[in-house]
């Protein structure tokens, strides 16, 4: 038996067999990290093998992606044939001031994963809706890396009132105008780059290849040795732009939160503690469970990029939201406050 944790679904029946969960430690992990789990669906020999990967160091962390993701990576993962490979520990130390960040640029150099045909790098604070989320692999060339472009994200139609509503939170957090009316023109500058600055991914959603892209990853580690305003993405996003590596692939396989919260329902626009002040207020949490899923049934992967509070609010409510019926989902949460009012 294999030493991973396992859920094995014979290939030539589909029959799943679930096995017991239990740790690892590889060979490697004295020198670098140890694999916390690997959740298989398939043997290795049998198709197109994929794995989704993340690094979760601290319990802070592990205990979000336990409490708000882990099942829907269970799930998209089941239905799509991925393995599940989660890495807690830094894989090799860099003891330059880089922060933690620029340890997913490192994940294709241990071994476990070479066996894998494509590689999803996905950040630990992506919740999956595995019931409509096509397999994110299809369609991506194997020598391209697939990313969301940024300006994807942004209707034309609307591009400048969610501009202007972002300055005014920058101005709000204490930014002056100058700096707001210059930050994105400016975002390959920053760092001493020329590029253009509209070709932007979020690089917390990489469709990787083994062979094709490890040397990529390991020279970007090498070259550039301090953090960017947006720690390694920076400097991924200049790679890929420059020699033209970048596959772009539909937007709903990376929606911020926020930014479709700034776009669409911007009364929420609340950092966490911000929002600790209005959470008390009932019928303003139930419109926004409303807002929430409405977010989570557009997308295919959504992303709590920065702020936690939508999380927690839509883990609660998205159970009870099975059938995908709004109408039905409206009148009970309004109904419920009616008859439990506080």
């Amino acid at each position: 038996m294999s030493p991973f944790k396992m859920n094995h679904i014979n290939p030539q029946t589909g029959l799943a067999l679930f096995l017991r969960f239990f740790f690892y430690r590889p060979s490697w992990s004295r020198r670098s990290c140890f694999v916390m789990s690997m959740f298989r669906q398939t043997w290795f020999g049998h198709g197109m093998q994929k794995a989704l990967v993340s690094i979760i160091i601290g319990d802070r962390y592990l205990s979000f992606w336990r409490d708000h993701c882990e099942k829907s990576w269970r799930l998209y993962a089941r239905r799509h044939g991925y393995d599940i490979v989660i890495i807690d520990r830094p894989i090799r130390e860099l003891n330059d001031g880089r922060s933690l960040h620029w340890q997913k640029l490192l994940i294709l150099e241990p071994s476990i994963l070479k066996n894998y045909d494509r590689i999803v790098w996905i950040d630990s604070d992506i919740l999956i809706n595995a019931a409509s989320a096509p397999s994110i692999v299809e369609h991506v060339p194997e020598h391209k890396v697939g990313v969301v472009l940024y300006a994807d994200l942004f209707p034309d139609a609307l591009i400048r009132n969610v501009q202007e509503r972002w300055i005014q939170r920058y101005l709000h957090g204490g930014g002056s105008m100058e700096a707001a009316r210059s930050f994105w023109p400016n975002y390959y500058k920053k760092v001493g780059l020329d590029a253009k600055a509209d070709l932007r991914f979020n690089t917390g959603i990489l469709v990787l290849n083994y062979e094709a892209h490890r040397r990529l990853l390991r020279r970007i580690v090498e070259s550039y040795d301090r953090n960017a305003f947006d720690y390694e993405q920076t400097y991924l996003n200049f790679e890929l732009v420059q020699n033209n590596l970048y596959h772009v692939i539909d937007h709903r396989f990376n929606t911020d939160v926020m930014t479709e919260i700034l776009k669409y329902y911007p009364f929420l626009f609340f950092t966490d503690d911000e929002f600790e002040m209005v959470k008390g207020n009932d019928c303003y949490i139930d419109i926004a469970k409303l807002c929430l899923l409405t977010l989570y049934d557009n997308s295919h992967f959504l992303h709590f990029a920065g702020t936690r509070w939508p999380a927690k609010l839509l883990t609660e409510v998205l159970p009870k939201f099975a059938n995908r019926d709004f109408l039905v989902e409206s009148l009970r949460i309004f109904r419920d406050r009616v008859r439990n009012p506080t």
